[in-house]
């Protein structure tokens, strides 16, 4: 949870999940001397620093974290660019624990049978689990490459969940296939 307000901060406290204050001050400190908040600051830096440690902490623990990384929703059926973030957040979670923790990255392909209704069904498509430390040694050397290189296998994974039509027709006889295998 990141937030400017010190009530959802604290709660998030009781549950037990990480959250980042984005404040200068904070009136309730125990969320922070039990670990599950930090206080960030103001700055844009201090705030993506925060997050960056609050990750590293949920990974190192072996939990699982869900990232969706195009974080927009539009009706038309084809993938979007990628940006370097998630890979970037794995890699050095793994680099930091000198390849040890064995992070995998498993793309999801959720594709709605009508996406323009709130709740409608979903097909889900698991994906191959991808091996981040198998990039670890070219991150050492060249982190940017190396998060690239990782993004453009996420792409290529998730090309193969997902729905993607090229023009409209693609997408019409999508859906109706989708209405058509909804329907039994």
């Amino acid at each position: 949870i990141i937030s400017d307000s010190g009530t959802i901060t604290e709660e998030s406290s009781i549950l037990n999940l990480p959250a980042i204050t984005i404040r200068n001050t904070h009136e309730r400190p125990e969320g922070m001397d039990e670990g599950t908040l930090i206080m960030s600051g103001l700055k844009k830096n201090d705030v993506l620093n925060s997050v960056q440690i609050i990750v590293n902490q949920f990974i190192e623990k072996k939990q699982t974290l869900v990232i969706f990384p195009e974080g927009t929703s539009f009706l038309e059926r084809r993938l979007r660019e990628l940006k370097t973030g998630t890979a970037r957040i794995a890699l050095e979670v793994e680099k930091r624990n000198k390849g040890k923790l064995n992070v995998k990255v498993v793309p999801l392909g959720l594709n709605y049978l009508k996406a323009e209704k709130f709740r409608s069904s979903v097909l889900i498509n698991v994906g191959k689990q991808l091996e981040v430390k198998d990039f670890l040694e070219e991150y050492k050397l060249n982190a940017g490459k190396a998060a690239k290189q990782l993004t453009e296998r996420f792409r290529l994974n998730l090309e193969n969940v997902l729905i993607n039509s090229s023009d409209k027709e693609q997408e019409i006889l999508v859906d109706d296939l989708a209405e058509l295998l909804s329907s039994r």
